[in-house]
């Protein structure tokens, strides 16, 4: 199912607008790759200022000048709405959205619900960890993800990094030049993740469509850059660029699991962790790991508890009135069944 985007129009004092959606049934917010609703807000100023005569012009006319300034403010906010399951929640209206600056409803006074061409940015990790499986299921990801959900109008550029950030492909919709390309892959090396951000944000700045973004795929930690991670988060903030990290690890399990959500918050990026929906153990984890993520990054939680078709644990987290409640108890806060689980494979005394 995909989501409309949308775009508002709405004039702020400053650009730290925030969006409020109390019309949609308790649907969250999480940033989408492609389709999103978009709110912008533009602010345009005005001023003519008069001055006093000089005591004396030049000619001798005497006459007064006007100085006049104008400025123009944009803001874009991205956001998808979902209701209660996961799925998106389409077919949005203008006024299915209320926009606040500092705990005040702003005026809309524009809003479109199409589907906009993107500039996508691809930076994929090729060190020497992602060898084997790991990207050849980036390699099959990025092609189905390229030949069947982006649109043919839009556009792609795609980065490696191991050691060095490189650039395989510049702006293109030709999607048989980056099938190409990803077929060339050899990972070797360290993983310059910094490096690759700091590199490849301003080309994606120069893409052609309103619609901008990169994504990230990787399966660890940066190793080589000599970017500091500080400098790379004050250029995703300064930019218009949409970024996305995906962490990419084939044996899955919470670790990994951490391990992604850490990328994402050291680089500022608001996230939400979930897991598909295999077992309490797992369910409790996931929400475990997001809700100690600092409050300002958490997007959204997702519980596929009505999913898990047989229960072997008591006490999991549970949804209320559209909020997460995690269990009370010591560590994952749960009772695990024993009798439902079968005998330990290892004891550990």
């Amino acid at each position: 199912m995909r989501a409309r985007s949308g775009r508002l129009t709405q004039k702020p004092r400053n650009p730290q607008a925030f969006l409020r959606a109390p019309r949609i049934l308790r649907g969250t917010f999480r940033p989408a790759l492609l389709v999103a609703a978009f709110l912008t807000l533009v602010v345009v100023a005005l001023n003519g200022q008069s001055q006093p005569p000089p005591s004396q012009s030049q000619g001798g006319s005497g006459e007064q000048s006007f100085r006049f300034k104008s400025g123009v403010e944009l803001v874009n906010v991205t956001a998808t709405v979902t209701d209660s399951t996961g799925r998106f929640v389409s077919g949005l209206r203008q006024d299915d959205f209320v926009v606040y600056e500092d705990d005040q409803p702003q005026t809309v006074t524009h809003f479109s619900s199409d589907r906009v061409p993107v500039s996508l940015g691809v930076a994929l990790d090729t060190s020497a960890s992602m060898a084997g499986e790991k990207i050849e299921s980036a390699r099959s990801a990025l092609d189905r993800f390229m030949y069947d959900l982006l649109s043919p109008q839009d556009e792609i550029f795609l980065y490696r990094f191991s050691n060095d950030p490189v650039l395989l492909q510049s702006w293109t919709t030709d999607r048989q030049l980056l099938s190409r390309a990803l077929s060339r892959l050899s990972p070797h090396g360290g993983t310059a993740l910094y490096d690759a951000v700091a590199e490849a944000i301003p080309l994606t700045q120069k893409g052609q469509n309103r619609k901008k973004a990169l994504v990230l795929l990787t399966d660890g930690n940066d190793t080589s850059s000599t970017t500091r991670i500080r400098d790379v988060q004050q250029l995703i903030r300064e930019s218009e660029t949409m970024v996305y990290a995906i962490g990419i690890d084939c044996s899955g399990g919470i670790t990994p699991t951490r391990r992604a959500r850490d990328l994402a918050a050291a680089f500022g990026l608001p996230l939400t962790v979930e897991d598909s929906g295999g077992g309490d153990v797992v369910t409790a984890a996931s929400m475990h790991l997001n809700c100690s993520l600092p409050p300002k990054l958490v997007l959204s939680g997702y519980l596929p508890s009505a999913m898990v078709v047989e229960r072997f644990a008591t006490g999991t987290p549970a949804a209320e009135r559209g909020r997460a409640r995690l269990p009370a108890g010591p560590g994952l806060g749960i009772e695990v069944d024993e009798a439902a689980v079968g005998e330990p494979v290892l004891r550990v005394e």
